[in-house]
């Protein structure tokens, strides 16, 4: 995987845009996945300082449709889950999100969707999983970089 910095932190290097920094403001990633159906999938990442994975929207272009809101209620249930247990139990959050990874992969559905960077997956929980699958890695970087900036000193 490639990292570059970027605004004085890592990030991964993919199709997304950033939200801009202001006062009580969050970080944010949003990925764009086209399907070969039409419609677009938007998925929003918030994260803290560190990269830790915060949030996770999902918005199908499709408003008003059953699919839209499937795509907003599973997104609102993965942000809940992510957000509890940063709460109760924060050193458990990797094994949280990788136990998600694990149920959300491997579905397959009528519809291909793409990505530039990230290629192609049969469903929209593959795309969730694909998305927090970066993240962690990307997570996982920074703490491999902090961790060796901790034994130089």
């Amino acid at each position: 995987m490639n990292i570059r910095i970027v605004r004085d932190h890592l990030e991964p290097e993919i199709e997304h845009s950033f939200s801009k920094e202001s006062p009580g403001s969050r970080k944010s990633a949003t990925y764009i996945w086209k399907s070969s159906a039409g419609p677009k999938l938007y998925i929003t990442v918030t994260f803290d300082e560190f990269h830790t994975i915060e949030g996770f929207i999902a918005n199908h272009e499709a408003s008003g449709s059953s699919m839209h809101n499937v795509c907003n209620a599973l997104g609102r249930m993965i942000s809940l889950g992510i957000q509890k247990v940063r709460r109760v139990d924060p050193d458990g959050l990797t094994e949280y999100i990788e136990k998600q990874i694990a149920n959300l992969s491997g579905f397959n559905s009528e519809t291909m969707w793409m990505h530039d960077t990230m290629g192609a997956v049969l469903s929209i929980p593959d795309v969730f999983a694909k998305i927090l699958e970066r993240h962690l890695e990307v997570t996982e970087a920074i703490e491999e970089i902090h961790s060796g900036e901790e034994e130089n000193e």
